[in-house]
């Protein structure tokens, strides 16, 4: 479906649509900028056997933040390339993503031009075994939030570019929530090289200890 810009997604598929032994869905929606919540209806997206979604969603501009809840986007524990996949996704603006991550080793760019982005909820992403987050968040000018809080990068990811904000446009000061014992990378990122600022907030050390929700 790579550059249908008028697809029905509910009117093409239908419920029947079975995808569990697929293994290769990158550029599958590459460009369908009609895609939306409403026209996927209540298709179950089985990625059970999928390796590859680079650019799976890239320039479907219509998207928001119920579309992966509608299309039931789950088991995707085999997946190892994200690149690009939501590239200029515009239309979503604080989504939530919560299927597994936990073989993937691709993340570049994956959500680079996402320009409405405003609050980002990858809480629930596994990064352990990711090696490249080259231009992950780039050209997001509106993102203030990431709650990036279980994100691990012992692995030393590529970060080049993560945060990367086109010159001449305005952005808003960033919170990035991260575990510091396994994120340390993002603690001493040079945000300011990448056209970003950090808001003003404090940093909690535990000195050798560890906070309790309690």
């Amino acid at each position: 479906f790579d550059g249908c810009s008028q697809l029905g997604l509910s009117l093409v598929l239908g419920n029947n649509f079975s995808t569990s032994n697929v293994t290769d869905m990158q550029y599958l929606f590459n460009g369908c900028s009609s895609l939306n919540s409403t026209n996927v209806g209540s298709f179950n997206f089985d990625a059970s056997n999928v390796i590859n979604m680079s650019h799976m969603f890239a320039g479907c501009t219509n998207i928001d933040d119920k579309f992966l809840i509608n299309i039931n986007l789950r088991n995707t524990n085999n997946v190892q390339n994200m690149d690009f996949m939501f590239e200029g996704c515009t239309g979503l603006s604080s989504p939530t993503f919560t299927f597994p991550t936990n073989n993937v080793e691709h993340m570049s760019y994956m959500f680079k031009d996402c320009s409405n982005l405003t609050n980002l909820n990858i809480a629930e992403f596994d990064t352990a075994k990711v090696s490249d987050m080259t231009g992950m968040f780039y050209g997001c000018p509106t993102l203030s939030f990431i709650d990036f809080s279980n994100a691990t990068l012992t692995n030393n990811p590529d970060t080049y570019l993560m945060f990367m904000q086109h010159s001449n446009e305005q952005y808003t000061p960033l919170l990035v929530i991260i575990d510091g014992s396994k994120a340390q990378p993002l603690l001493t990122y040079d945000y300011t090289s990448n056209f970003r600022k950090l808001v003003n907030s404090p940093s909690l050390n535990a000195n050798g200890g560890t906070f309790s929700n309690g």
